[in-house]
């Protein structure tokens, strides 16, 4: 029979309350991330915060472009996949557009190259070999509802950052660099740094929308050049979205706060088998994206109010 030791309070902030464990689960390994042994992970599933995300409702502007001179400006949210003419207000100043003003269609009706983005697995010691199979998963099925329509790079991090594969629209290297990399050094969570290298290798792509994606199963501990100020501070600034998919450690506050600040998507769930689930409704989301295209030229300099499911969003004169 195991020792019972009481959570310390290291842990509170993320668990909300005191909890036992086996004398197996090594409180400073937890705190560092090397490593977590299977009976640990299980140990302390029932005090980790519930699932939670804010794909509920969720409508953002997420860039904009001009297309053969008209202008073009891109929505992504849930439930708008059969988002028609009729459901959309587009407003120049107070004047309304009249429905024969502009059309509705999918990022994906172009036939060109709309979307950046930078993917970012975590390797750290905590991360077991079925959850970075897991995540490499969901990378792969991103692919799949992402081709022919988006670029991407892929970058692992632990305790330190490295690229995999630079930015390419073939959809078969990336499948080939995704998979699981058995030499990368496991240990900490430079989680801010990982997303920092990602959102300004994404500042010099020319893409209308870029995006920095990123799973992850521990809190920050390892980074030197980021926090998390900086990061919201640089993506903002960009109009770079971060979604962080996070499981287990991942502070929940801080994943809300970099989505917030960042016009962007969280999704916390408990362990990575259930962040596929939920993963599944936002490759959906992504690669439903909806473009907005102004046809009426007599608008073409202007700024824009689109108004979607009673959310207003703006997009200035290009």
């Amino acid at each position: 029979m195991h020792k019972i030791i009481v959570l310390s309070l290291l842990l509170l902030p993320f668990f909300g309350c005191k909890e036992t464990l086996p004398n197996s689960c090594n409180i400073e390994e937890i705190k560092a991330s090397n490593t977590i042994t299977d009976e640990c992970r299980s140990a302390i599933q029932a005090a980790l915060p519930t699932s939670s995300n804010n794909l509920s409702d969720l409508t953002l502007s997420v860039g904009q472009t001009k297309i053969a001179s008209k202008p073009v400006l891109f929505v992504m949210g849930t439930g708008l996949s059969n988002l028609a003419v009729s459901d959309v207000t587009v407003k120049v100043g107070t004047t309304k557009l009249a429905s024969t003003d502009f059309e509705v269609k999918s990022v994906a009706d172009y036939g060109a190259v709309l979307m950046s983005t930078s993917m970012i697995v975590d390797y750290s010691g905590s991360m077991s070999d079925t959850d970075i199979d897991d995540s490499i998963g969901i990378y792969q099925d991103f692919f799949v509802g992402l081709k022919g329509f988006f670029e991407s790079e892929i970058r692992l991090f632990s305790t330190t950052v490295s690229q995999k594969q630079d930015f390419t629209t073939d959809f078969d290297l990336l499948n080939s660099q995704v998979v699981k990399d058995t030499t990368f050094t496991r240990g900490g969570t430079a989680l801010y740094d990982a997303i920092g290298t990602g959102v300004t290798a994404l500042t010099a792509r020319t893409s209308p929308i870029r995006f920095l994606i990123v799973t992850t199963d521990g809190f920050e501990n390892s980074s030197n050049s980021y926090d998390k100020a900086a990061l919201i501070s640089l993506a903002a600034a960009n109009k770079i979205p971060i979604i962080i998919m996070g499981t287990l450690f991942t502070d929940v506050g801080v994943m809300s706060d970099l989505a917030s600040g960042t016009n962007g998507v969280f999704l916390y769930t408990k362990n990575f088998q259930d962040l596929k689930i939920t993963a599944a409704t936002l490759k959906k989301t992504l690669s439903d994206i909806k473009a907005i295209e102004i046809t009426n030229g007599a608008y073409a300099g202007s700024a824009f109010t689109v108004t979607i499911n009673n959310t207003k969003l703006s997009f200035p004169a290009q």
